[in-house]
């Protein structure tokens, strides 16, 4: 792009409540709009936790057909997403969760912890590992720490 702005599609199977893969969502997209990215989010099932989104995407559960990015957590988004044009990232954020597992379609895997990227190289899987992020806006000491902490 020559303004340096991508259209992104973040992916996710719910958001209706914020579990850990809908919270890392909502952390990427606000990072992403900071950045000055459009984005959209998709998922198949909206609910409460879809309006933390609105803020910063546009939020829908149907999808447009050229992206320059997307990001997907959940192999039925994968799956879904199989027509849509764009760099497809495939995060895993866990290795038992059948909705963790990986499938053919993406350009990219990602796992978020050492066991998450075991199981997905042990599926063949080539992929890298990158941290969960952390919104230090949400997540902070609710009191000062002890001076006995080394």
């Amino acid at each position: 792009k020559k303004d340096g702005k991508l259209r992104i599609l973040v992916a996710t199977n719910q958001l209706i409540v914020p579990a850990g893969t809908e919270q890392h969502a909502l952390t990427v997209v606000q990072e992403l709009y900071i950045l000055g990215h459009h984005i959209d989010v998709f998922s198949f099932h909206l609910g409460e936790f879809a309006l933390k989104f609105e803020p910063f995407a546009h939020v829908t559960n149907k999808l447009q057909k050229d992206y320059d990015l997307i990001l997907i957590t959940h192999n039925t988004c994968l799956r879904a997403l199989s027509a849509c044009k764009g760099y497809k990232i495939f995060t895993s954020h866990g290795a038992i969760h059948e909705l963790e597992q990986p499938i053919l379609g993406a350009d990219a895997y990602v796992s978020v912890r050492a066991e998450v990227a075991r199981n997905l190289s042990s599926q063949s899987f080539v992929n890298t590992t990158i941290w969960n992020p952390i919104d230090l806006n949400m997540f902070y000491p609710s009191k000062k720490l002890s001076k006995d902490l080394s």
